[in-house]
């Protein structure tokens, strides 16, 4: 007879990593303000630390945008009732058919195209191309990926380039959030300019509007709901 003591428990565990996302990108946002308001001796070390925390904030956004989406249709596929609790059971059957099928199977869909899959297949309105909150994911989307593809470019600096020479970042950005204030004037507007607290706050931003927006859209509360107070982008 098996001694109780010895028996071993066995648990299923799902682990949801779209919330520690977003947490990440909003904590790494507020030490990038941190930073930049900071003064130090050794400003390259300065330096050096913003610049990993305002990549880390754009890549932590776009990752809960993978992970959120990736979470339903996960669910929807094995049937997490309490997690899709009140999602019609005829959309959770498409979203599962869908999952266990092409959509989890084939890389080549983007993340966005996941969303809009979602939005479709549930009868829910689509998002307007070119409008927030789509515009602002596509081009977080954007960075996110010349950043993590880095190819080398020669840019110009140390004066006003011909519209002709700008980067496509600063013709995107410009003006939508608060230039790196740890720059000067001859660098770059990519990268140098670009990735400061205003981006990362902007990245996390853009991603929580969004989301919101989706999960308002299919009748769900977003999954970092319950964290939505420790989020905030600036001290």
């Amino acid at each position: 007879m098996n001694d109780p003591a010895q028996m071993i428990v066995s648990l299923r565990i799902r682990a949801y990593l779209s919330t520690s996302h977003i947490q990440s990108a909003a904590l790494m946002a507020r030490r990038a303000q941190e930073l930049e308001a900071q003064g130090s001796d050794d400003r390259n070390q300065v330096v050096y630390e913003h610049r990993a925390t305002v990549i880390a904030a754009i890549w932590s956004a776009v990752g809960c945008l993978e992970a959120a989406i990736n979470e339903v249709f996960a669910d929807a596929s094995e049937g997490n009732q309490t997690r899709l609790a009140g999602i019609d059971e005829v959309t959770t059957k498409l979203w599962g058919r869908t999952w266990r099928g092409i959509l989890g199977k084939r890389s080549s869909f983007s993340v966005l195209e996941k969303y809009g899959c979602a939005l479709e297949l549930a009868d829910r309105p689509a998002f307007d191309p070119g409008c927030r909150p789509l515009q602002d994911v596509t081009d977080l989307v954007k960075l996110r990926n010349a950043l993590i593809h880095y190819v080398p470019e020669t840019l110009i600096a140390g004066r006003d380039p011909d519209p002709q020479d700008q980067h496509q970042f600063e013709k995107l950005f410009t003006r939508r959030f608060a230039i790196n204030p740890l720059t000067g004037k001859g660098n770059p507007f990519y990268p140098d300019k670009l990735l400061g607290h205003g981006c990362a706050a902007w990245a996390t931003a853009s991603t929580l509007s969004f989301l919101d927006d989706f999960f308002h859209r299919i009748g769900l509360d977003p999954p970092y709901h319950h964290v939505r107070n420790a989020l905030a982008t600036t001290k």
